[in-house]
């Protein structure tokens, strides 16, 4: 995945507790839209990194922009980070 790419939340993401308001069913069943879509704008490459001798898992973070106002800001919905995983993000159409 890179920048310019058009993507929309992942069945992953959809059973997020802190991204459920924008999952699919949600947005069919009571806002009566269809899914959210956005363009990825930025990829952050993550290292690995050392925590006393064991490795953590390493994860790109992704930095989308939505097509209309009010979308998540990161995986944790308004709450904090700003970035996406890939497992949270699926493509529509690669740039």
């Amino acid at each position: 995945m890179k920048p310019g790419d058009l993507v929309t939340l992942s069945k992953y993401a959809d059973n997020l507790q802190n991204l459920w308001k924008w999952s699919a069913w949600a947005r069919e069943n009571y806002q009566e839209k269809g899914p959210l879509i956005g363009i990825v704008v930025k990829v952050d490459k993550q290292t690995g990194s050392h925590y006393g001798g064991a490795i953590s898992r390493k994860f790109d973070r992704y930095r989308v922009r939505w097509m209309e106002p009010g979308g998540p800001q990161g995986r944790d919905g308004h709450l904090g980070g700003s970035y996406f995983f890939r497992k949270d993000l699926k493509f529509i159409r690669k740039a």
